[in-house]
């Protein structure tokens, strides 16, 4: 997800001076974009560092890998408001103003994760992690449980009957886009729904109903390991906080109560609804990609008269 870079081209990278003797602080501001498919989320922070001033950070984080890109400096407060007005009018953007302590706990995330995978921890990221270790007082667990009731949300019935009307009524959002699989991990399961939907040997219309059934339950089953399972989970509570942020409170709730309900698939027997409708609603985004792909591949070729191709 490359969006949101440019926004930090103001942004002088250099490595200040170690922080160490530095007290225990507050952050001043945050602001979160959206999720996408990918699991990648920018995030914008701004910490008051007494004696420094305000130093401004961005990051790409992902949920499965953590940190991805980063960028941070001091900065002043004049350059900070352009960047934010900015930001707030960008169309490509869905940045909302975020709780500073939840995004410093989502940077923290970020980086224990990338440890976790053995990612290299560049200096200006060590630099940055002395001041966010000083962060006072410091989120245990993600802001969605505090703005919503987890125990009265708990049902161990809830994703066996889930209606399809609440997936769609989920997905309707824009923001909500990151409920689906990118291209890297849905193109192999892709390619066999191709195979199955023309195939000439497989004549009748439930046979073919009946393999992508297959294929939708076994991939569910190879994709949401454990691993994956919980960064998805992960994914999915950040995606109701920032509904909750754009002011869509009921498909905020929603959203959660399917974050906490929601049980990993252990057979094709245990598939729940929701995971099977994730796996074919990514599916058939990306062969909407691929058709509007190749429509405009077709349309940069035009034939002229004389037998030249134009662009």
């Amino acid at each position: 997800k490359l969006k949101g870079i440019k926004i930090v081209e103001p942004i002088k990278i250099k490595t200040p001076t170690p922080l160490l003797k530095i007290p225990a602080i507050e952050p001043s501001f945050a602001m979160l974009d959206s999720i996408d498919p990918t699991g990648s989320q920018p995030l914008l922070l701004g910490i008051q560092v007494p004696g420094y001033g305000t130093r401004l950070t961005y990051a790409l984080n992902n949920f499965q890998t953590g940190i991805e890109k980063f960028m941070s400096d001091f900065i002043s407060k004049k350059n900070i408001k352009t960047i934010v007005d900015n930001l707030k009018k960008e169309e490509d953007y869905n940045f909302f103003d975020a709780d500073p302590f939840h995004t410093a706990f989502l940077f923290k995330e970020g980086i224990e994760k990338r440890k976790e995978k053995g990612m290299l921890i560049q200096s200006e990221l060590k630099d940055f992690i002395t001041i966010i270790d000083k962060v006072k007082p410091f989120r245990e667990k993600p802001i969605i449980y505090d703005i919503f009731n987890k125990e009265e949300l708990k049902d161990s019935n809830f994703i066996k009957p889930l209606n399809r009307k609440i997936i769609d009524f989920l997905l309707e959002s824009p923001f909500s886009i990151g409920i689906l699989l990118s291209e890297d991990i849905i193109e192999k399961y892709y390619q066999q729904a191709i195979e199955i939907e023309e195939s000439i040997i497989i004549l009748d219309e439930n046979q073919k109903m009946a393999r992508l059934d297959d294929v939708i339950k076994k991939a569910t089953i190879e994709i949401f390991d454990e691993n994956m399972f919980k960064s998805y989970k992960r994914r999915l509570e950040e995606i109701s906080y920032h509904l909750w942020l754009a002011g869509d409170e009921e498909r905020a709730k929603e959203l959660f109560k399917v974050a906490i309900n929601i049980k990993k698939p252990t057979s094709m027997l245990t598939v729940e609804l929701f995971l099977n409708d994730v796996i074919k609603r990514s599916i058939w985004m990306l062969a909407e990609i691929k058709i509007e792909s190749e429509k405009k591949e077709k349309n940069k070729l035009i034939i002229s008269p004389d037998g030249l191709i134009k662009p």
